[in-house]
């Protein structure tokens, strides 16, 4: 068994599930945005943030819908620098680099305008990680335990010239979060 298929959350099995997915894809355009995404997922985890950036338009942006807020505040909208740092930071400078993520499928789409695919999204996080995801702490857990915080979502990223216009990700403001098996 490889690594991949022993992890508790993988992204070379979302990868794998998105080719299944596409393997009857026969428009060289839905096919050129699959292939910008997973390069956009494989360069997430190479630590190299211009090969990162390079996957996305100058003018890009990503947007998170479904956080409860306060009546009349927006979602959060990130622009090219804001994903530059928020990127250098997760890849660089988080223990472990950049974390693991894994998309359960249950829909998926590619067309004229992008690619959409919903379902269930897990996240490894340390429990030193979980506050500042605005998860609950499980009491006694010890700091570098390893947990999956699963969420549902929706995820829309739309293109424009061979690159990623950016990502809208709508979750259900409810998740679970699951100890890993030490």
């Amino acid at each position: 068994m490889s690594a991949a298929e022993d992890a508790p959350v993988s992204w070379e099995r979302w990868v794998a599930r998105l080719r299944e997915r596409t393997a009857d894809v026969d428009n060289p355009a839905h096919v050129a945005m699959l292939d910008c995404f997973v390069e956009h997922m494989a360069s997430e985890r190479s630590g190299d943030v211009e090969r990162f950036m390079r996957t996305m338009v100058d003018d890009c942006v990503y947007r998170s819908w479904g956080k409860l807020r306060p009546a009349g505040v927006p979602p959060p909208v990130r622009g090219r620098e804001e994903i530059r740092a928020l990127y250098e930071h997760m890849m660089l400078d988080r223990r472990g680099g950049f974390p693991e993520f894994e998309h359960d499928m249950e829909r998926f789409w590619v067309g004229e305008d992008g690619i959409a695919m919903d379902g269930v999204l897990h996240r490894l996080a340390r429990t030193d990680e979980l506050e500042a995801l605005g998860e609950p702490v499980p009491a006694g857990a010890d700091p570098q335990d390893e947990h999956v915080v699963s969420r549902r979502t929706a995820l829309f990223i739309s293109f424009r010239d061979g690159r990623m216009v950016g990502e809208d990700l709508y979750y259900d403001s409810t998740s679970t979060v699951t100890p890993v098996a030490r």
